[in-house]
């Protein structure tokens, strides 16, 4: 705000590039960096959310490159503490079905399955609690039907990586049958007793950096904790080694290889010599390899790195391959809160809180505020 802009920047919100390219606060990168390049290692989908249009439009096939992504980290993790679960005769689910019957089989053996913690102001992401509208298999209508992922922390896409992004840009908006469907799916759960510890009442004032730690006490409080990579980071020294994880199931499993994560962008304000030598450094493939060992125990993996000269343990092994393997396949997605506008990221992030404050009841001006916000972003 004050104008005191510095010569290089990480951006891990990618609306966050489009607003400032939109300002004319940022270098056009087209002719500094390698773009067919990075196209290689990072994906069409990542270069075409650093490129802005000339008239605007975001996420752009072409037009001004003005964020390169230089790592991204898996989100669609669901952690478990792996000796308390081996002990009880768990089995990891792979399907949707299994994944619910997974967390009705902990509550009839009298444990709580899910951490939630979603407090205003936390980064809780609770702007991804809305389910996708799945199109109608006959009319291609997304109105006619609803698919949601049914988890505490997180009701995502279920129908594929096109409808998801017609969602996150808000072209499909916030319209009232698939919005109210997937906000009651949601509140199905997290108003059912025994399903989220401590109920409404806790996860609301819980930060979603401790909403894990329940999970390191034998016994566990609660079992099952969705959360990305990075996570790791605000748990108990050393906890992370107590826990495994596993990809979040898809509803459909057509799209079981589409992973939700997060993108870290480098942008630069001011093109220099030395920005130019430091932008070519941070997007080489020795930068890559280097600083793999480590990003990648912290969560985080440069998209030009194969696999790190360090010894992984399970999970960071297979957030490497179900990263690679989504960015060849194009199934990558970055969070849906990290492509809509900021206007619209707090209005959802405190319309979602109230909802669990007040329940059911506020839902019809929860929703007259979200849609609200979109407006005014136009």
């Amino acid at each position: 705000a004050a104008g005191d802009f510095p010569d290089v920047a990480i951006v891990s919100r990618p609306a966050i590039v489009a607003e400032l390219a939109r300002a004319g606060l940022l270098v056009d990168l087209s002719g500094i960096v390698d773009v067919e390049g990075l196209r290689s290692t990072a994906g069409d989908y990542l270069v075409r959310l650093g490129t802005v249009g000339a008239d605007g439009s975001w996420p752009a096939a072409g037009g001004g490159l003005y964020g390169a992504t230089f790592a991204t980290e898996a989100e669609s993790l669901v952690w478990y503490p792996r000796a308390a679960f081996e002990r009880a005769g768990y089995a990891v689910p792979r399907t949707w079905d299994e994944l619910t019957k997974l967390a009705d089989q902990m509550v009839d053996d009298g444990h709580t399955p899910w951490c939630l913690g979603v407090e205003a102001g936390t980064e809780s992401g609770a702007s991804d609690l809305l389910g996708v509208p799945r199109p109608d298999p006959a009319t291609g209508d997304p109105e006619k039907d609803v698919y949601v992922y049914e988890k505490p922390a997180v009701l995502l896409h279920a129908a594929g990586p096109d409808v998801y992004d017609r969602w996150a840009s808000g072209e499909w908006g916030f319209t009232p049958y698939s919005v109210r469907a997937a906000f009651f799916e949601f509140g199905s759960l997290a108003f059912r007793d025994g399903f989220v510890l401590g109920g409404v009442a806790s996860a609301i004032v819980t930060p979603q950096d401790l909403a894990a730690w329940p999970m390191f006490v034998d016994p566990p409080a609660c079992w099952l904790h969705l959360a990305g990579g990075t996570d790791r980071l605000s748990w108990p020294a050393g906890g992370s080694a107590t826990l495994a994880a596993f990809p979040f199931p898809a509803a459909d499993l057509a799209y079981s290889d589409a992973i939700r994560g997060r993108a870290f962008t480098v942008v630069v304000f001011h093109d220099r010599p030395e920005v130019r030598r430091f932008l070519g450094g941070l997007l080489g493939h020795e930068f890559a390899a280097a600083a793999a060992t480590s990003l990648v125990p912290a969560g985080i993996w440069p998209v030009g790195s194969v696999a790190p000269a360090i010894r992984l343990d399970d999970v960071a092994r297979m957030e490497g391959e179900l990263l690679r393997s989504a960015l060849r396949a194009g199934t990558f997605r970055v969070a849906a809160s990290d492509l809509m506008p900021t206007r619209v990221v707090t209005a959802f992030e405190q319309g979602m809180v109230h909802y669990l404050k007040v329940g059911p009841i506020s839902l019809s001006q929860v929703l007259n505020d979200i849609r609200e916000s979109w407006q005014q972003t136009k």
